[in-house]
This record gives C-alpha cells, structure tokens and sequence, in this order.
C-alpha cells in the first residue's frame, strides 16, 4: 500500500508566524492559495491519489480540494493538528521564550522534554502516540476496503510528531525543528502486518527530504 501525507498550505497566521494548532480553525490565505495552485501547476503531485483524507480542520481539506478538484475528500479528526494549548495565537517569538522558560531543553532530559505539554495543549509524545494509533486504525480501515493508495492532508507539527513515532530517518528528528515545507509532501510504502511497517519511498516536491523540509527557526529569525 501506499500513502502520499501532504502538508496543508499557508493561513494568516502561519504567514505571520503565530502559532496555529488543533483550535485555530483558519481557512486558506489568498497567498496559501497560490501556493497551492504554483505547485499543481509544477506537476509535483501525484497523478492518482487513490482515496484522499483530511484532517477536520478547514486548512487541510481546502488544500486537498485545490489539488483534486471534485474528489471526495474523507475526514478525520484523528489527523487533527497538535493542540498546542495556551500557545495558540502567540508570535513564535513569545512561544519560544515560553517554551525556553519552561520546558526542558538539556538533550540528557529529553524524555521528560518529550512529555512536556504547554498548559491545556498536547505534548510531543501525546500527539506521537495519537498518530500511531490513529494510523493503525486507518490502515486497518484501508486494507478491509481494498484501497492501494491514500492520499491525506496533515499539519506540520502532526506530521513531524509522527514520523518521530516510527522512526523515520530525517523527517523524525524531534529536536530539529523542522517541518515538512507547506504544499510539500512525502510518499510512505506500508506493509501488510498488523503493527503496520513503514518506510519513504518519494518526496512530494524534490528528491531528497532537504528539498520538502523547512527549518522554522531559520525561517522567522529571517523575517526580523
């Protein structure tokens, strides 16, 4: 089986660098849409996504419907963004200083950074292990309905957490800070056991992880 995962593309407030997770339900900016339209544009999706899913969120199924028009798009709540808690809506600047004021970031305790949450939102490891499950359930979904290919539309920090979970090499390095790029995406290979084994086999939008990946840190200390 195969199953593209795309991240969605820009909001105004990805676009001005404020924290948007599982509670800030934002559609498409007018520059996330030419975003979208550019890359369809380049050719970089796949001809044939097969079934196509979506998070709940309003940013992830108007990413995927600009790309497949006219195909129905299944949702779940399941792929929903990570809930960043009282962290949403902050600039990056004033999440970063909390996070450094609060959180763990000695590389000897990062089981216990792993575990941290920001107040009413999810930690790392939380959302790790809701995307694991999520994606067992989804699988298992997928092979009783004879499905071959899946396309689904995520989230940056959902994705990240997710390729954390299974280890995959590059896109699962938690403490790297980066993210799949908006618009971009990855295609997995997964097996048929029951604990479902995964690997990446293509970029959506390059060749290699460095062309899908963005460093956010980078990114905003650019625009100040």
């Amino acid at each position: 089986m195969r199953i593209n995962f795309i991240r969605h593309s820009t909001t105004r407030a990805n676009e001005e660098g404020r924290i948007s997770g599982a509670r800030v339900d934002l559609p498409l900016s007018p520059k996330g849409i030419k975003i979208i339209e550019d890359l369809k544009a380049q050719g970089i999706y796949p001809e044939d996504p097969g079934v196509i899913y979506a998070s709940a969120l309003k940013r992830a199924a108007e990413t995927i419907q600009i790309i497949y028009p006219g195909r129905e798009v299944h949702r779940d709540a399941g792929l929903n963004e990570r809930d960043f808690g009282d962290l949403e809506t902050m600039s990056k600047e004033d999440a970063d200083r909390y996070v450094r004021e609060h959180f763990i970031t000695d590389d000897s305790e990062q089981e216990e950074d792993l575990n941290n949450a920001p107040p009413n939102g999810e930690s790392t490891r939380q959302v790790a292990d809701r995307s694991k499950k999520v994606f067992r359930r989804l699988v298992k979904e997928f092979r009783e309905k004879g499905y071959e290919t899946v396309t689904i539309c995520g989230h940056g920090a959902y994705l990240r957490d997710f390729a954390f979970a299974y280890g995959l090499p590059v896109l699962g390095e938690i403490k790297s800070d980066r993210y799949l790029d908006n618009g971009k995406g990855f295609t997995l290979e997964v097996d048929d056991s029951e604990d479902p084994k995964i690997k990446v086999v293509g970029y959506i939008g390059g060749e290699t992880a460095r062309d899908v990946l963005i460093d956010y840190v980078n990114r905003y200390k650019e625009k100040e």
